[in-house]
């Protein structure tokens, strides 16, 4: 399951919001070997300026045994985020800012899973992405991503749509491509039947306040410098 975790849930999730931390640590820094300017951090989790703004929100994926194998960051691109802020000077060419439009980014899985693992938590990150944007009023999303993964998107027949010039994040790594994906009215019923998801994913602590006691841990811990560097 995803959980959503909202600026004034910060608090009640510190624990799981750390967890994901550290993941992303470990997958964009530490095996993927990226070296952005907006990639700070405190030696054991990556975090930046845009982690911690009111309007961010962090998608979590937990397993049944409550351990965070991965995660995304969903801003509205009217709001501060890293690729309006911070990629839009190498990608080259100006980019949508609306309410409407939900920047994606940071996001990744557990890469010590086996591949049909990671394949589904792909999947309930994906699905409770959709729902979250038709809950929110997102109409589009936006970011850099992948050919690849773009291609898996276009063959289940969103509209995709370049933004401008592809980037690359590190020596060796695959280009990243900016995009702009629009939502179908049937968009998210496709995405349940690529994934083989009978029903919805997300879990929402303001829908379940059982989530609120399931997952209560200590307060997440703020970094000291929110600029990047």
């Amino acid at each position: 399951m995803a959980i959503v975790i909202r600026a004034h849930h910060r608090s009640a999730f510190g624990g799981l919001l750390n967890e994901a931390f550290r993941l992303r640590r470990r997958i964009f820094m530490e095996t993927l070997g990226w070296k952005l300017p907006d990639l700070a951090g405190d030696g054991e989790r990556e975090i930046d300026q845009f982690d911690f703004t009111p309007a961010v929100h962090h998608l979590v994926a937990v397993n049944d045994a409550g351990q965070v194998v991965g995660t995304c960051r969903l801003t509205p691109s009217d709001a501060p985020n890293v690729t309006c802020d911070v990629l839009q000077a190498q990608i080259g060419a100006p980019l949508p800012r609306s309410s409407k439009i939900v920047e994606s980014s940071r996001f990744c899985v557990d890469l010590s899973l086996s591949r049909e693992e990671r394949t589904a938590i792909m999947g309930d990150l994906y699905i409770s992405h959709g729902e979250l944007a038709e809950d929110m009023g997102w109409t589009q999303t936006m970011g850099v991503y992948y050919q690849s993964s773009l291609e898996a998107l276009i063959r289940q027949g969103f509209a995709v749509d370049a933004l401008g010039a592809p980037i690359r994040f590190a020596p060796g790594d695959p280009f990243s491509y900016p995009y702009l994906m629009t939502a179908s009215t049937d968009g998210l019923e496709r995405m349940m039947a690529a994934f083989g998801a009978p029903q919805g994913k997300l879990q929402d602590p303001e829908k379940d306040s059982r989530l609120l006691r399931r997952f209560r841990e200590a307060p997440v811990r703020t970094p000291q410098l929110m600029e990047a560097r």
